[in-house]
């Protein structure tokens, strides 16, 4: 959906199909509780088990407390046209429906005919809150660049899991010959004329 001025709301995607995914953080604290299990006799099974249950019910905590879907909506905004070689300035509108913090990581892979983007950028949202992330765009060769899809990772504090979305737009940015340049060589065209 594209409004006016460069406004282009990205909408949440239904990919990816597997939503939910473990995090490092998960995997240190099993191989940390894989030492209880050698310890001697009964105890190791007993220490290990229970270790085991404390990092699955932190897990399923995280889980319950991952944001939904539609609790973050990502706004880009941006000019209708760059020149070649010349960058303009956009940015990203994140929105947080949710009642608590947020850890976002967003990125986005715009068209061979532009450079730039925002990149992997990892930012903390508060609650019920909006941020804003800047980003710059460079054209490089001339047509129509797709700007694409954008992924985020949501996690929370405890970072055990986390939750991805991707954010689809068919918005894009008309890389055009360059006006700076163009008056560059105005200027030029006009010294020599008089000399």
């Amino acid at each position: 959906m594209t409004a006016p001025g460069g406004l282009h709301s990205l909408a949440a995607s239904s990919r990816p199909r597997i939503r939910f995914s473990p995090e490092r953080r998960l995997a240190i604290c099993v191989a940390a509780a894989s030492g209880l299990w050698l310890m001697p006799g009964r105890a190791g099974g007993i220490a290990g088990s229970a270790g085991l249950a404390v990092i699955a019910l932190l897990a399923a905590a995280d889980f319950a407390l991952l944001p939904a879907r539609r609790a973050l909506t990502l706004v880009r905004e941006l000019p209708d046209s760059v020149g070649i070689g010349d960058s303009v300035e956009g940015k990203y509108v994140l929105t947080s429906h949710w009642l608590r913090p947020v850890i976002v990581e967003i990125e986005d892979h715009p068209s061979p005919l532009v450079s730039g983007g925002a990149g992997l950028t990892r930012v903390m949202i508060a609650p019920n809150a909006s941020l804003e992330l800047a980003f710059q765009v460079t054209g490089e060769t001339r047509g129509r660049a797709e700007l694409g899809d954008v992924g985020a990772r949501m996690r929370t504090p405890i970072g055990l899991m986390s939750a991805r979305v991707l954010f689809s737009a068919h918005d894009s940015i008309m890389v055009v010959p360059s006006l700076s340049g163009v008056r560059r060589f105005r200027l030029l065209a006009m010294q020599h004329r008089l000399e």
